[in-house]
């Protein structure tokens, strides 16, 4: 009795807990869970325990009669609310008040600057005083910005404008001092303009505002004009461009400065390549600035990378974009200059190193980007062999295949871009500039390892390698391999006319070697698995093969060469076309395999099929009279048997398998060639070759007519 009473307490409590925790949920959900769930709070909770210590009340008591040792009462557990913190995010007004001392500022600027200049037109002010005033202006802003922020009285970008105004001021005055007025040395403008800088990257480091640290390093590199207008050693304005961009990289990695070191970086690159142009036989210290700027560039990218977590996607197509810009800038410093591939090895140990690292760091994406810069440089460096003439362009095609094997084997999305766009363009580049007589020469062997290794990168990358990454995913959902393997099959086409036309065919006619492959082809192609030749291959061939046949249809009268050839061509497409015919009858292969387009139209395409049969016959039968194989009268003879063989056929096959469309054209083809026989032949015929050919149409009119009479 005692355990059944307990087993009914502890039940009772179980269900209890289960509403608490549901009644906790649901409030939850509620968006309440800043409220804490209590029982005293909850009127429904305080019904419930009320309801339920009624109920538990007389059994404890009943059952403490029986048994000196009360019930062990579990306090059900009470799930604590989710509390979400969001970060307060700024509101417009806000947002406009950062903006605008940047843009009072500026035109605070512009203000003195036209200020000055017409105090100077009008003769009021002399050129030193202009200097001193603005020298004056420029301190008294840099000491009212230190002023309000001693004291607190402004918000930080005010602050940060200020010194920004303070600094401008101050480097404008410098340069009109010394380039404008002369007003004192050169030297003498040097030593201010480089306190103004020290000035400008203090600021920076010690205020940490990305907007000032990128203004502070657009200004401080255009100092190397000036110090180019002072005539000053290239070698030493290349050390300024160093120094300054590698202590803007104290205050980019300190303050975690993304944007900074893009725009820090392209202008250092961009006043060495302005400096260079006006350079006399400097070429290597060039080279190396723009190698040592870079390497800088290289591992503050890589510090601000590993500690970011947003926009990852962008800086990683940023890293792909300025290392390509200096790579390009590189290669016009040291086009044909001695020491040329020593530089591009240095370039390349660079970003192999950084690949590596990427790498044991599971960074797949920098892999990739790094990874692919190297092998763009190892491109240049296969430029600077001295290759014999033609063999550059196969060294080129080989190393671009061993990019995208390498590109498909690491499974870099943007290798494999970069690596097909270059390939896309020697391709056709080859395919225009490159003649194909001798056939054993540099060049033309070059298209021919560009097209087998593009078939066998196509089948490696097509081959299955676990669950497909989010680029292939990407590939297969809009076609694009389908897409390659359509444009490899072209291309192999648009090489084997060239060469139909050099060997086989002469100038001006069809290249009948590549009609006949088309045809072979297209029938290969529509019996064999999608997944390896896609959706785009087999429509490319069918829209050639229908193409080609009325190439062959209209011209064939023309072309008086190559007839066995010519013969060969026709006899082929005449095949396939019975073959597809015969594959639609059987239900065979073909029609297995494209069901679902054929079977609603079956009729039409045997129809269609059919006709082009027939057209093609009757063309055969007139080349062999244009040839001097047989008769005039020979010729129309075999075009009426035809129709009327033609027609049986059709009408046979329609009856047995009840095509209503079939039986129907086969008709209408018996009608023509009655009319044909009738109108046309009785009159045109001789007598040997008329008797003939009613007694075959006649015989072969009776059996037709008994057979369809059974049926």
């Amino acid at each position: 009795m005692e355990r059944e009473w307990q087993e009914r307490i502890e039940r009772l409590e179980q269900e209890v807990t289960q509403l608490q925790a549901e009644v906790a949920r649901l409030k939850h959900n509620d968006g309440k869970a800043h409220v804490a769930i209590n029982a005293e709070e909850n009127p429904f909770k305080s019904m419930m325990n009320t309801k339920v210590k009624a109920v538990i009340k007389p059994l404890t008591e009943e059952a403490s009669i029986e048994t000196s040792e009360p019930p062990i009462a579990t306090k059900p557990p009470v799930e604590k609310p989710i509390i979400e913190t969001r970060e307060p995010r700024k509101s417009f007004e806000e947002r406009i008040t950062a903006i605008l001392p940047k843009l009072f500022m500026l035109i605070l600027v512009l203000g003195i600057l036209w200020g000055l200049k017409l105090a100077s037109d009008f003769g009021f002010l002399s050129d030193i005083v202009k200097v001193l005033m603005a020298y004056v202006v420029s301190i008294a802003i840099g000491l009212y910005a230190w002023r309000l922020e001693k004291k607190k009285e402004a918000i930080t970008a005010m602050v940060v404008s200020l010194y920004g105004g303070s600094f401008i001021i101050g480097i404008l005055a410098t340069a009109a001092g010394a380039i404008l007025y002369e007003i004192f040395a050169l030297m003498v403008a040097l030593a201010i303009a480089l306190l103004y800088i020290a000035y400008g990257i203090a600021i920076s480091y010690f205020k940490g505002n990305q907007a000032l640290t990128s203004f502070i390093a657009f200004t401080s590199l255009l100092l190397p004009y000036l110090l180019e207008y002072m005539n000053f050693e290239k070698v030493f304005i290349l050390i300024y461009i160093i120094i300054i961009f590698g202590a803007l990289q104290l205050v980019i990695l300190q303050h975690q400065q993304q944007i900074a070191l893009y725009i820090a970086m392209f202008f250092s690159l961009l006043a060495i390549q302005l400096i260079w142009f006006t350079q006399d036989n400097q070429t290597s210290y060039f080279a190396f600035s723009l190698i040592i700027v870079l390497a800088l560039f290289l591992n503050s990218w890589w510090q601000l990378f590993k500690a970011s977590e947003k926009w990852k996607v962008l800086q990683e197509g940023a890293l792909f974009s300025i290392s390509s810009f200096t790579l390009l800038l590189l290669n016009i410093v040291i086009f044909n200059k001695p020491y040329q591939i020593g530089y591009l090895f240095i370039v390349l140990a660079l970003f192999t190193s950084l690949a590596l690292i990427a790498y044991k760091k599971s960074e797949r994406h920098v892999f990739d980007v790094a990874a692919t810069i190297a092998l763009l440089v190892t491109f240049n460096i296969v430029l600077t062999f001295d290759f014999a003439e033609g063999y550059d362009q196969l060294a080129l095609v080989l190393a671009a295949l061993a990019g995208i094997m390498l590109a498909i084997r690491l499974q870099a999305p943007l290798m494999k871009i970069t690596y097909s766009v270059i390939l896309f363009n020697l391709a056709f580049i080859l395919y225009v500039t490159t003649t194909i007589r001798p056939f054993w020469h540099a060049e033309n062997i070059a298209i021919i390892a560009l097209i087998i290794g593009v078939i066998a990168a196509y089948i490696y990358g097509k081959v299955p390698k676990g669950e497909p990454t989010r680029f292939e995913s990407w590939l297969a959902k809009y076609y694009v391999m389908d897409s390659i393997s359509a444009a490899i099959i072209l291309y192999i086409m648009l090489y084997l006319a060239k060469l139909d036309y050099a060997y086989i065919s002469t100038a001006h006619h069809i290249p009948y070697v590549v009609f006949s492959l088309t045809a072979l082809c297209m029938l290969v192609v529509l019996a064999m698995d999608n997944r390896w030749l896609g959706i785009f291959a087999p429509a490319l061939l069918i829209v050639c093969y229908f193409t080609q046949s009325m190439a062959l249809l209209t011209t064939g009268f023309m072309d008086n060469t190559h007839i066995a050839l010519q013969l060969i061509t026709r006899g082929i497409f005449i095949f396939v076309l019975i073959s597809l015919l015969a594959d639609l009858y059987k239900k065979g292969l073909i029609y297995q395999k494209w069901k679902k387009f054929i079977e609603k139209y079956i009729e039409v395409y045997i129809i269609v099929a059919m006709l082009i049969t027939i057209l093609h016959f009757m063309n055969v039968a007139s080349y062999l009279y244009m040839i001097d194989i047989w008769a005039w009268g020979i010729s129309v003879m075999m075009k009426t048997l035809l129709l009327f063989a033609a027609a049986s056929i059709a009408i046979l096959l329609g009856r047995k398998r009840q095509w209503k469309k079939v039986s129907a054209a086969g008709f209408i083809l018996l009608l023509i060639a009655i009319c044909k026989l009738i109108f046309f032949d009785l009159a045109t015929l001789n007598l040997v070759i008329r008797a003939i050919l009613f007694i075959v149409v006649g015989a072969a009119g009776m059996l037709l007519s008994g057979r369809l009479g059974r049926k």
